[in-house]
């Protein structure tokens, strides 16, 4: 086997593995623009499900969120690890929940149960930017 294929070969399971950890069916709205800034490494925002939670990340950066349109669907019961790395201070504040945590240009992170149906909000409170929305159900 020449050594490009032997680099795929071992790429490819690898790449593979990690689009699974993702399920497009819970994400809304367009893919993020290779155009798009990042903070630090690109961060790609997904919702991951393990046995016991559920993490969802995304990214705001150079004035914009990404992806855009973001809308993370969980059933009722979930416990969510909300992952948000922006490169503002402000707050982080996910409505009806009252969950709130400080970011000062990196990352923050809010640990809740999603226990309240319907669609919600989370933003960047002194900004009143959206960042995502929660749909519980």
């Amino acid at each position: 086997m020449r050594p490009s294929i032997a680099a795929a070969a071992v790429a490819l399971p690898l790449l593979l593995a990690s689009c699974s950890a993702s399920d497009p069916s819970t994400v809304g709205g367009p893919e993020p623009s290779p155009s798009a800034g990042s903070v630090g490494p690109s961060i790609s925002p997904s919702t991951t499900a393990t046995s016991d939670v559920t993490t969802i990340e995304v990214t705001y950066a150079h004035g914009a969120v990404s992806p855009r349109g973001y809308t993370a669907k969980v059933k009722l019961g979930t416990k969510i690890h909300l992952v948000v790395h922006a490169d503002v201070s402000d707050e982080i504040h996910v409505h009806t929940y009252d969950k709130k945590a400080d970011i000062t240009g990196g990352v923050a992170t809010i640990d809740f149960t999603a226990s309240i149906p319907g669609l919600f909000e989370i933003e960047l409170e002194s900004r009143s930017y959206t960042l995502l929305h929660l749909q519980v159900g």
